[in-house]
């Protein structure tokens, strides 16, 4: 009874404190994968199912949405039902999925670890679990990241209840969910062969498992493979592959790069006040914690794996919160007793402080910008019509687009100063003018682009030949203000001006 109502504790107080971000506007913290993903919410047809399957987006390729295919979007899918049969916000219905899904994985968590814990020791690992900084700001963010956790962990539940053919195939298809939302969460996989094996291995529970995994996960496969030729899908899932992204990556060999991991690792991962006892954990021979040894290691192998990625966004890690969680609960057990929970008391407060201080910038205050462009956007929407393609520069994101509600393109305005990476996929966007401010809105004219949307007038001044180029050539639409600036594309300036 203790542990149903610690845990109850648990998921009110790590929804709670996530309920402040859940209003935030889709900017910031990787805003432009939040804004793409909500612009798939906003173009689901629930009149054509079929759209369902191809997450099309309000970018524009040879005059068509854009498709992403890098992942089948799940945030994307459970916002647009929060939106349809809740009346939603998307870009709040986003956050709040995440949320959601968060609070449900920790849950099916906590009955996994009961099982092979007791109350109290699943109790603390949740606890280091929630409020993990990864976790908390997975927890609101419009991302994958949320939706494939709680596939993962549901998964692990149904391994751990060691039930019948029907279980093991439910275990097997919510994996391979897991893997189709976000696919390095494959290296997870030796350690749900390890559950298999020590709950009593049986042939006809592995391959059901096999078969679970196998459907939905060569499906998506398959189909990404037949659509990547296509001139309107986005897809780098199997390209990345052969432009040196994984695997003896250059960065390897910098020193920058092995201060960012140390940095994720004792930072965002578990915080440094708990991220030592999850060394402590793993060294010690407690029952029912060789899985979780397996699943760390699996999810560390995805610093070699892929070591740029890992770089750029730390919540390539995520997956192994839960293993990390679970050894570091076994640490701090084997560290203190029933007379040290002073210690212990003191400990938690410490780390969530940490929590804290790692969670809140990226989920809030990398935020503050967002008032301001969802202003902007729906100014935009009132100077425009519905048809309107237009070029929204705001950074390198696309949220302006998104906000702003019209099919388009993300323009940044210091791309000269933003190459692309020399890699086939990039080739068409800088044949085409990307890199050259100037030329590459030229292009976007002959595809369509009506107006212009500048929301960092600073910035664009900055620009200077680009500037006076667009100054000089087309005029300023009337009833826009100092924060943002707006130019028909259609329409040369007069001699006048």
């Amino acid at each position: 009874m203790f542990a149903f109502a610690g845990i109850l504790i648990v998921l009110a107080a790590s929804f709670a404190v996530k309920m402040p971000a859940l209003s935030q506007a889709l900017v910031g913290h990787f805003g432009s994968y939040e804004a793409t993903l909500a612009m798939m919410a906003e173009m689901f047809d629930w009149g054509s199912p079929f759209t369902l399957l191809l997450p099309r987006t309000f970018m524009l390729i040879d005059g068509r949405p854009g498709m992403e295919l890098l992942y089948y979007p799940f945030a994307s899918l459970a916002a647009a039902i929060l939106n349809r049969f809740g009346g939603l916000p998307v870009d709040f219905a986003g956050r709040l999925q995440a949320a959601l899904f968060v609070f449900a994985g920790t849950w099916f968590f906590f009955l996994s670890l009961r099982r092979l814990f007791g109350g109290a020791l699943s109790v603390l690992a949740c606890i280091l679990f929630s409020f993990s900084p990864m976790v908390l700001v997975s927890g609101v963010s419009f991302q994958n990241e949320a939706a494939a956790i709680f596939f993962l962990l549901a998964s692990f539940w149904l391994l751990s209840r060691n039930g019948g053919a029907v279980q093991d195939a439910l275990a097997g298809l919510l994996f391979s969910l897991a893997v189709v939302a976000r696919l390095h969460f494959i290296v997870c996989l030796p350690a749900f062969g390890w559950m298999w094996l020590v709950r009593g291995p049986r042939l006809s529970g592995l391959l059901l498992f096999a078969l679970g995994c196998a459907v939905p996960l060569g499906g998506w496969l398959a189909f990404v493979y037949a659509l990547a030729g296509e001139p309107n899908v986005t897809t780098s899932l199997y390209g990345q592959a052969g432009e040196g992204r994984i695997l003896f990556h250059p960065l390897m060999r910098t020193p920058e790069f092995y201060e960012r991991i140390w940095d994720i690792l004792m930072g965002h991962w578990l915080t440094p006040v708990i991220a030592p006892f999850v060394i402590l954990g793993f060294f010690q021979g407690h029952r029912g914690s060789g899985v979780f040894k397996i699943w760390l290691a699996g999810c560390l192998s995805i610093i070699a794996l892929l070591p740029q990625k890992v770089f750029d966004h730390p919540f390539y890690l995520v997956a192994g919160v839960p293993a990390a969680a679970a050894l570091a609960a076994i640490g701090l057990a084997a560290l203190f007793n029933e007379r040290t929970g002073f210690a212990v008391a003191v400990l938690m407060v410490f780390f969530f402080a940490a929590a804290a201080r790692f969670a809140v910038p990226p989920a809030i205050f990398s935020r503050i910008d967002g008032p301001r462009i969802r202003a902007v956007g729906e100014r935009v929407q009132k100077l425009t019509e519905p048809k309107d393609r237009i070029a929204a520069a705001y950074g390198t994101s696309c949220s302006l687009l998104y906000y702003s509600k019209r099919k388009g393109w993300s323009f940044d305005l210091e791309m000269a100063r933003h190459p692309l990476e020399n890699q086939k996929r990039h080739e068409r966007l800088i044949r085409n003018g990307y890199g050259d401010p100037v030329k590459w809105l030229e292009y976007l004219r002959g595809q369509g682009a009506r107006y212009l949307v500048v929301s960092e007038p600073d910035v664009f001044r900055r620009e200077k030949e680009f500037y006076v180029y667009v100054e000089r050539e087309f005029p300023a639409v009337r009833g826009t203000g100092r924060s943002f600036r707006m130019y028909d594309l259609a329409k040369p300036a007069s001699p006048a001006s």
